[in-house]
């Protein structure tokens, strides 16, 4: 009998020490911040119904509603009135009057989630950013349960917002009609941090995108440059408001395949008309010259800041026909690269077929000797305004043939080629989708340049100074960055 007695503690000993063992508190929680808050003597435990209640010092606390810790696995639950509700979506303060509040999910703190959700509460939608609410947040901010994209502003999903959301996660901007996001919108949307526009396509903000675009915000088609709505050229546009199409920039036809320039014409400085010599950010002062300019100091050139020139060559008279060498050529180039000005040439063209244009190239090459240049050989085609000039019989298609035969023949030998016209014989005498697959000396005696597209030297002035030149000379920009 003793013996059995022994036997029987031992095994109410055993069982007593499983049933406390549910009991005893364990250090394990994910989430720092909810665990430096949490009560050490605290936590969920399961009764031996299978009930979960929160249990403070032992005994079970029917006052408790928040977040309580199991100390098994070291997970969060929402606890309403003592007991575990697994029922219950939403956010919970932890600990009260804290501000801080936790997103829960079918009763778990999910500390994974990110996204916006609904607190049932308010009615209103948040952000969470693993599984806080962080009211911090602005962007663009995505349903994990039905995948959907919402507008957040400071925390809140922003119902009433139209206009251009980020992505915080790929960095890309994104419209919103009414806080959604909207896939199905194309034209021109507001980006309200920096009250700007910019052109949306598929609901993309769309960077490469140059035309026009309908803006709700103007109520009008505008001009985008490169994804931006740009003021200065939707003034300068013609565009059919009816069809969207756009028809002259600048007085110029407008070609959807050719590159807009990018520079922003409000940062040239120094815009004091003839003699003033120009600045831009992400530009070179330059000069073009030839025997007109007579004996030139090129060390005094250098040292007044002249980074290249374009001498010229030869030409071809325009009464008779005949080719012709400047004279100041071969002085001109040795002076300007032994004091480190990067050089190139032109051509002054009266060609008025496309074997006179081959013939004009060849010219070039033959007077070149060998000699090396750092820019290119540019086709300088002009006429003489009221004086009647040999090419004023040729047409708009002849003229680009002819262009076009000289920088072929140029490339040949190879030089880079160049085309040099002003903002009339652009719009008149070239095929521009074909021309412009060469680099472009655009000529405008004007305080911006309004060609449209891209150039890579603009000749601003006739009536330029230099320090080492006699009178006048050409005053050029060479864009490197555009």
């Amino acid at each position: 009998m003793k013996r059995l007695f022994i036997v029987i503690v031992a095994l109410i000993m055993v069982f007593t020490s499983v049933i406390s063992a549910n009991y005893v508190y364990a250090e394990t929680s994910t989430i720092d911040v909810l665990k430096s808050n949490s009560d050490p003597n605290s936590g969920l435990y399961k009764d031996s119904e299978g009930v979960w209640g929160f249990y403070r010092n032992g005994k079970l606390d029917t006052s408790f509603t928040g977040l309580a810790i199991n100390p098994r696995n070291g997970r969060w639950f929402y606890v309403e009135k003592g007991f575990l509700k697994w029922t219950y979506t939403g956010f919970v303060q932890y600990p009260k009057g804290s501000g801080q509040w936790y997103y829960v999910k079918r009763g778990v703190m999910n500390h994974e989630f990110t996204g916006v959700a609904k607190n049932p509460k308010d009615k209103k939608w948040y952000y969470v950013k693993n599984g806080v609410r962080d009211l911090t947040y602005t962007g663009l901010a995505k349903n994990p349960n039905n995948g959907k994209w919402f507008s957040v502003k400071k925390g809140l999903l922003d119902w009433t917002h139209t206009g251009l959301s980020k992505n915080r996660e790929n960095g890309k901007w994104y419209h919103v009609t009414n806080g959604r996001l909207d896939t199905s919108y194309t034209g021109i949307s507001r980006n309200d941090d920096n009250n700007k526009y910019y052109h949306v396509t598929g609901g993309v903000l769309d960077k490469v995108y140059s035309g026009s675009s309908y803006s709700p915000y103007h109520k009008k088609y505008v001009f985008v440059r490169y994804g931006k709505y740009d003021n200065f050229f939707t003034k300068n546009a013609s565009i059919n408001q009816n069809q969207g199409e756009v028809n002259k920039l600048f007085g110029i036809p407008y070609y959807n395949n050719i590159a807009l320039h990018k520079m922003n014409t409000t940062k040239i400085g120094n815009q004091g008309g003839y003699g003033s010599a120009y600045t831009y950010e992400g530009a070179v002062a330059g000069i073009d010259v030839s025997e007109f300019q007579g004996d030139i100091d090129w060390q005094k050139v250098k040292k007044a800041g002249i980074k290249f020139v374009y001498i010229r060559i030869g030409g071809r008279y325009y009464g008779s026909g005949k080719l012709y060498y400047d004279s100041k050529f071969e002085q001109n180039y040795e002076g300007a690269t032994k004091n480190g000005i990067k050089v190139g040439v032109y051509f002054f063209s009266q060609a008025k077929t496309e074997a006179e244009a081959i013939q004009e190239a060849k010219r070039v090459v033959s007077t070149l000797k060998g000699r090396k240049l750092d820019l290119e050989v540019v086709y300088d085609l002009e006429d003489g305004g009221y004086v009647s000039y040999r090419i004023d019989s040729t047409n708009k298609a002849q003229r680009t043939k002819n262009a076009l035969a000289f920088c072929k023949e140029i490339e040949k030998y190879g030089h880079k080629p160049m085309v040099y016209f002003n903002w009339a014989w652009a719009n008149k005498w070239y095929d521009m989708t074909k021309i412009n697959n060469y680099p472009v000396w655009y000529a405008q005696y004007y305080k911006y340049p309004e060609y449209p597209y891209n150039m890579k030297v603009w000749q601003y002035t006739s009536e330029g100074y230099v320090d080492g030149i006699s009178g006048y000379v050409d005053m050029n920009l060479m864009f490197l960055n555009d």
